[in-house]
């Protein structure tokens, strides 16, 4: 969350908080030789029909904007959970326990679908059955 985490200086780099660029960085992963990255999406759905009814609702809206095209990323993800928590603020850690059990439920709902898509192919498993084999 930019402004609520301190800059960190590291290599002549001043790092801060990528929220608001790259909040779900699926690329960066897979440039660094991931096969299959999980996102997690903690951004409510976007009401369209919603018009900002005074200038607070607009900057908002604008922030939701934001936030929403710093997750462009989540979209290449191999698998994206998303956990009910949109009546909770980002910051609402006094119900921190019941937003992390949310969280457990959504992946829990995903474990299908991780093992059906990390279940080796036939011709992987044989490449490693084989790889085994002690050549003469």
């Amino acid at each position: 969350m930019p402004g609520l985490f301190t800059p960190v200086e590291w290599n002549d780099h001043l790092l801060v908080d990528g929220g608001l660029l790259n909040n779900v960085p699926v690329q960066v992963l897979r440039d660094w030789g991931a096969d299959y990255v999980i996102a997690v999406n903690l951004l409510p759905p976007y009401a369209r029909n919603a018009r900002p009814r005074n200038l607070w609702e607009l900057w908002m809206l604008t922030l939701y904007t934001l936030e929403r095209s710093a997750h462009a990323e989540a979209q290449q993800a191999d698998c994206t959970i998303y956990p009910d928590v949109i009546e909770f603020s980002l910051a609402d850690l006094e119900h921190a326990e019941e937003m992390m059990e949310r969280g457990r439920r959504a992946a829990e709902a995903k474990l299908e679908q991780l093992r059906a898509d990390l279940q080796p192919s036939p011709l992987e498993e044989l490449r490693r059955r084989l790889s085994g084999v002690r050549r003469r």
